[in-house]
């Protein structure tokens, strides 16, 4: 009976260490979703920047430095990359420079956008993003790269114009949503 007893005691005893390593191995497969304490990819709602007008971004970070982000909206498409000088944490508010490419599809307005910009992105505890930047912007043709001229003032015509973006958006993971939906139904692999 004792015999028995103790190959009982180690057997649970061995299947519980191994739950904590399947658990920590997973742990850290989902902090790899995270940069700075954060998930890594948002949805945002834009008003202006690759959208056009206003329109929807997926936007994700490749590095505590560098973002992606591509969309789609009202009257354009396009991407961008935005680098952030100093690291990316939750709850605080980065310096980024962006550079922005879009093609411009409204009625009053066909092109091609290129944008370099300047702004600020806050990143709150709540997984949700405000980011505001402007810039300098180089619209041309769809068939060539001589820019359309804007003119300012009298007699006053360049070949570039003054562009921005307000960026709202919601940090998420979807490793996690899988992750939770498995456990909601009971699995512990992936």
């Amino acid at each position: 009976m004792k015999p028995l007893f103790l190959s009982l005691l180690t057997f649970c005893t061995v299947l519980s260490f191994a739950q904590v390593e399947v658990d920590s191995a997973t742990t850290a497969k989902l902090q790899a979703t995270q940069m700075g304490n954060m998930y890594r990819g948002a949805v945002s709602f834009n008003a202006g920047g690759v959208t056009g007008i206003f329109g929807v971004t997926y936007d994700y970070f490749i590095t505590n430095h560098w973002r992606l982000e591509s969309g789609i909206g009202y009257a354009g498409f396009g991407f961008g990359f935005d680098y952030f000088p100093w690291k990316i944490e939750r709850q605080t508010m980065r310096f980024r420079i962006n550079l922005r490419n879009s093609v411009q599809l409204a009625t009053f307005w066909k092109g091609i956008n290129h944008y370099l910009g300047f702004g600020f992105t806050h990143f709150a505890v709540q997984r949700i993003n405000f980011g505001i930047d402007a810039g300098i912007s180089y619209i041309h043709s769809y068939s060539s790269f001589t820019p359309y001229y804007y003119s300012y003032g009298t007699n006053t015509t360049l070949p570039f114009t003054i562009f921005g973006n307000i960026k709202l958006g919601y940090r998420f993971s979807f490793r996690v949503m899988k992750r939770k939906k498995q456990l909601e139904r009971g699995m512990t692999s992936e």
